[in-house]
Order: C-alpha cells, then structure tokens, then sequence
C-alpha cells in the first residue's frame, strides 16, 4: 500500500553511518503518520582507562535528526474527500436520529409508567383530573404500551412527540393542582410566620415612642400585617374547599408578593427620617446703654439774627 513520498533532508556532518531510520506514529483513529527521521554520526571519544594503562579510542554513535517533508499531496483528491465527508455527515445523522427515537420512545414508556398509577381510580391525580379526561388518559396510555413495540416500533419521531403532548396536557395540569393543593397549607404557615416578624419590627419601634412617628401611622402598619395574614387564611381556605379539578387563579407566587408590599409598606412607617430642625433667625445685639449718665444730644446752634 502505498502512502506517499517524503523527502529526507541531507546532513553537513560527513562521517555518518550511513542508515537513515523514518519514525511512524499510528494515530488512534488507526491512520499512520511519518513523524520524522535521523541517521547516526560516529564520533570517536577517547575513554580513560583502568590504572596506568594509556586512553583508548572509542566510537560512539550520536543522533542526527533529518527534515522529513512529504514530496507530493498526501490522500484523496478534494471532490473524493467532499464526497466522504457528505456521506459521513448523512451517518451521523442517521445514528443521531435513532438514538433520538430511543430517547424518546423511553421518555414516553416512562411518562406513561409514571403518571397512569397516579391516574386511575384511587390514584394520587384522580380527583384533581376531569372524569372524562382521567379515563382517557388510562386508555391511551394501556393502547400505547401496545403501539409502542408494535406499529410504533418505527414510527417517526414526531408521532412519538405528538403522543407525549397529548398525555401531558391532561397529567401535567393534573399533576400541578395536586402540588398546589398539597403545598398551599405549609406556604400559609411560612407567610404567617414572615408577616409576624415584620408586625414585630413594627411593635418595637412603637416601643420606642419615637415622636415623629404618629400613632395613627403605627396602628396603619400594624392593620396592614394583619389584613394581609387575613387575606391569605381566606385565600388558602377558599383553595381547598374548592374544586380539585379546576385551576385555581390563587398562585403560591402571591404569598411573596404580598410579603413585599407588606414589607415595603411597613418600613415605610419605621424608618420614616425625622423633621429637619426649623432655622433660627439671628437677631443684631444693641449696646447697652448707662441709664446714670443720660445721653448726650447735640443742640442746634442758634441761628444770628440777620440784621
């Protein structure tokens, strides 16, 4: 098999050995590589030896790396080279698309395992899905187990997607009103215990008796954490007792903006800054005056008479 040609550059050193060795790397994808080449240079070296016995001459050999270059272009010619890489990239993307059939064929197995436990009579889901939804859901779910390993054992990847979607528009609501249903009493404890650390700030800078700060603005702030814990008691009661298969517009996210305003809102009554003093007008000092020695005003000089 030939591989190409490669020029070996010569060496000013003159007494060689005259063998030239090429180095061959065998790449890990199983392709071979001309590394490089040398020859020897033998060099005579006199070694010391034993006792009084007089030096002797050896010869040694040393190293003498040669260029390597290639003479000629190396492989394929640029239209065989495209065609293999259009064929490559065609490979690739025949290997991506079945793993991605795989992927996603187990995604919809495992969506199906999952949720229609959860759905049937009796499960986690059951009361928080419309009837007729619930048996649905059961059916496709029992049909597709079949389809999958049969009619669906090559089925294109977008029918699979299509299907998925189709289940988790029923579980997927489904499942989020269980989750709130499930969370909303604990979230209710949280922001209870929030609001109270702030209506205790608020009690402590009453404690204070700033004089600044009205009463009226205090018991304001006060109503305010009370109004809101209030709110939301009424918020989560009226969740629970309301349909489970029915969204619901309250949100968890709510508890944290009512947090914020009532927060805002509170500081805004304990961190009120004091009044600027208000400026005091100097006023100019008049001496004062010795009442024993009663001034001195000046007479008028009196007019001659004008004959």
């Amino acid at each position: 098999m030939r591989m190409g040609e490669w020029k070996i550059g010569k060496t000013s050193k003159t007494n060689i050995d005259g063998i030239v060795k090429i180095r061959v790397r065998i790449l890990p994808s199983g392709l071979i590589q001309v590394d490089g080449a040398y020859t020897n240079e033998l060099v005579e070296v006199e070694e010391k030896a034993e006792g009084d016995a007089a030096p002797k001459t050896v010869t040694k050999k040393v190293r003498v790396e040669l260029s390597c270059t290639p003479s000629d272009i190396l492989g394929h010619s640029a239209e065989t080279v495209l065609e293999c890489r259009k064929i490559e990239d065609e490979m690739i993307a025949n290997d991506n698309k079945i793993l991605f059939q795989k992927e996603i064929k187990n995604t919809l197995e495992a969506y199906i395992f999952e949720n229609r436990r959860h759905m049937e009579a009796g499960g986690r889901y059951c009361d928080f899905t419309p009837e007729a939804d619930r048996k649905k859901f059961v059916d496709e779910t029992i049909a597709l187990e079949t389809w999958i390993y049969e009619d669906g054992a090559e089925a294109p990847v977008e029918e699979y997607q299509t299907r998925l979607a189709a289940l988790k528009m029923i579980a997927d609501p489904a499942a989020a009103r269980h989750k709130l249903h499930d969370d909303a009493p604990y979230a209710l404890k949280q922001f209870i215990a929030r609001i109270d650390a702030v209506k205790a700030n608020v009690s402590a800078k009453i404690a204070e008796a700033p004089e600044h700060i009205t009463i009226e603005e205090f018991q304001g702030a006060t109503k305010l954490c009370k109004d809101a814990i209030k709110e939301a008691e009424a918020a989560v009661a009226s969740l629970l007792a309301s349909r489970k298969d029915v969204d619901s517009k309250f949100k968890l996210t709510d508890f944290d903006a009512k947090l914020t305003e009532v927060t805002f809102g509170c500081n805004r009554v304990c961190n009120k800054p004091k009044p600027k003093p208000a400026p005091v007008e100097e006023t100019a000092e008049v001496p004062a005056t010795d009442d024993s020695e009663p001034p001195v005003v000046p007479q008028q000089k009196a007019e001659d008479d004008l004959d």
